[in-house]
């Protein structure tokens, strides 16, 4: 009898230990950062692009080639000498595009990733411009992971925004001084767009996915956008997160929504025979006058 309790008790410490293994591995023990420091790359230093706008797919015609980021005035993490990279595997468009997998040979945790060029800082008077980010993201499973893209301006020492995709689905932004959950989940094994629209002097960020509103929160430190970070925190297990497309432009303008015809002659202001009337009556004018003479002529 004594022998089977034992047997019992062995049977119950190993199902403890089972399922703590396995609530660590799908769970990892992960500290958020909510620092909104701006990062900084290998050297402390980035390329200088300059310009207020920086477009690009990762491709061979850019000066792109498969291998590490740290490449075409793009800087990385010193803590990876492999990590995040330019493949070929998945593009959402075109031939390549910027992948961060795991790195073996450093612990989870580690964060890794690669930092855009610097884009001139925008002139900030008499009022600060609204800014924007627009980028492709596809993560290939959830349990490993998280991935993030954090615009920033070195120059005033903060992050402007910082976007995190969890490793279990939610999608959270930095606000407040915290990671705030969306209510939002990121699509596994789809590319989508994400959006995140600067307005410093309404003190709001408008964050997007496929064009739709998700969040809209406060102004998290920096209020211009100089430079993207997109990183990942090392705890992949299978999961790799693909970058492609991105578009930055820090004096953005959006395009107001009146000004499309809705009909010949009307706009969201009203009409346009305002304009066209005294334009209309010249040319008839004009017509008028030759049609006289001619009849004179004749």
């Amino acid at each position: 009898m004594k022998q089977i309790k034992y047997v019992l008790v062995l049977l119950a410490a190993l199902v403890l230990m089972l399922s703590t293994v396995i609530s660590v591995s799908a769970d990892p023990d992960k500290v958020d950062d909510v620092s909104i420091q701006a990062m900084v790359p290998e050297g402390g230093e980035s390329s200088y692009l300059g310009g207020s706008v920086l477009v690009t797919g990762f491709e061979p015609s850019e000066g792109f080639s498969p291998g590490y980021c740290a490449q075409n005035g793009w800087t990385a993490f010193l803590v990876s000498s492999t990590e995040g990279h330019i493949d070929t595997v998945n593009p959402a468009s075109g031939t390549q595009h910027m992948r961060i997998s795991g790195d073996s040979s450093i612990g989870a945790g580690n964060l890794t990733g690669c930092f855009s060029p610097l884009l001139a800082a925008p002139v900030t008077t008499p009022t600060i411009p609204m800014s924007q980010v627009l980028v492709d993201l596809y993560i290939s499973g959830t349990g490993g992971a998280d991935y993030d893209v954090a615009p920033q301006s070195p120059t005033q020492g903060f992050l402007t925004a910082r976007v995190n995709f969890r490793f279990t689905g939610p999608i959270r932004v930095l606000d407040g001084g915290a990671f705030v959950d969306t209510g939002a989940t990121w699509p596994v094994n789809t590319w989508f767009t994400l959006g995140i629209t600067v307005d410093p002097e309404n003190d709001m960020i408008d964050y997007t996915i496929d064009g739709t509103s998700i969040y809209t929160g406060s102004i998290v430190g920096g209020t211009i956008i100089e430079q993207v970070v997109l990183l990942s925190d090392n705890f992949h297990v299978t999961d790799d997160g693909d970058f492609d497309n991105l578009r930055v432009d820090n004096d953005y303008a959006p395009i107001p929504t009146d000004v499309s015809l809705t009909s010949f002659g009307e706009s969201g202001n009203g009409s346009y025979a305002l304009y066209f009337a005294p334009v209309l009556l010249l040319v008839l004018a004009g017509a008028f006058v030759t049609m006289r003479r001619k009849n004179e002529a004749a």
